[in-house]
């Protein structure tokens, strides 16, 4: 065992007591060795996930609402487990707890970092990135999103990205559309007949949420400065005005149907010539054995080759 590099976390607030060992060598993989202390649970060995330079993938966690949410808090770190009791309401607390477990669990299957050590900073406008301080970890670049039913977490190496989802059931707040999107969505938007403009509402609104975030810019950002077009099926365009101090080529835009009815929008920066490729895998934070291929529906991206 000699020259083995190894960082582990055991959850101990989780009554199964979920172990994750990250381990590696200076002429060997790294290796995750996953197991639970249930007998029926035989440990695992996994090779650390890599990132191609085209891979996108993409996260997605249930929300349990406000159900037990014990066996997670073993992935938070003291200051997070502090913050998750600021909220007032469980499904809040659950939903902060899924989020911060499933960002934490998910970096450590890319780089042998245990996942209550991974320290973040925030840009000038408040979006989270990996701290310099974990040298060349700081490649990978994530970006998470979540409504009431789950968490979703894109992650992907040296480019930017955003994501943000919205449940196709939630009636959305239409009078808005006036303040917050582009005149040329607006007089989209309202041409459609009644029964179709909730869904062109979102998918308008996720599109350009994902785009925002990807810039890093939040609401510095003027929601006008840039409008998606929509009008040909299946395929998405973004012009941008000069204020934006933007090309629309950076970006590859995408949407997805996840899970019956969650509206996935994201907007992945350009590298090289090809258009990234997606991957969605359901996942439950700290336990890759649950880890799953997401039976997924592309409704619209940007043209191949863009």
């Amino acid at each position: 065992m000699a020259g083995i590099i190894g960082v582990a976390l055991v959850n101990r607030m989780s009554a199964n007591m979920h172990v994750l060992v990250a381990l590696a060598t200076p002429t060997k993989p790294i290796r995750l060795v996953t197991y639970c202390t249930k007998k029926e649970s035989p440990p695992m060995v996994l090779a650390l996930l890599s990132l191609p330079a085209d891979h996108v993938d993409v996260w997605y966690a249930d929300v349990a609402g406000g159900k037990d949410d014990s066996d997670l808090l073993g992935w938070l770190t003291d200051a997070e487990r502090a913050r998750r009791l600021r909220y007032a309401f469980a499904k809040d607390r659950n939903t902060y707890a899924t989020a911060r477990a499933l960002v934490r669990t998910t970096l450590s299957r890319y780089f042998a970092i245990a996942p209550h050590e991974w320290r973040f900073s925030t840009g000038a406008h408040g979006r989270p990135e990996i701290d310099h301080c974990h040298g060349k970890a700081i490649a990978l670049r994530f970006n998470i999103s979540h409504n009431e039913h789950c968490v979703v977490l894109a992650v992907t190496a040296g480019r930017e990205i955003g994501i943000d989802v919205e449940s196709l059931s939630r009636d959305p707040a239409l009078d808005v559309a006036a303040s917050f999107f582009a005149p040329a969505e607006v007089a989209t938007l309202e041409k459609l007949p009644p029964e179709a403009q909730p869904r062109r509402f979102w998918e308008l609104w996720t599109f350009k949420e994902s785009y925002m975030k990807a810039r890093g810019l939040g609401l510095s950002l003027p929601l006008d400065a840039f409008a998606v077009r929509l009008d040909i099926e299946g395929a998405v365009e973004l012009v941008l005005a000069p204020q934006a101090g933007d090309r629309a080529e950076r970006w590859h835009l995408a949407q997805a149907i996840v899970d019956g009815g969650q509206l996935v929008a994201l907007c992945v920066e350009h590298k090289g010539a090809t258009s990234p490729q997606f991957h969605f895998l359901r996942s439950v934070p700290g336990n890759p054995a649950s880890d799953v291929a997401l039976r997924t529906t592309i409704t619209r991206q940007s043209p191949r080759g863009l």
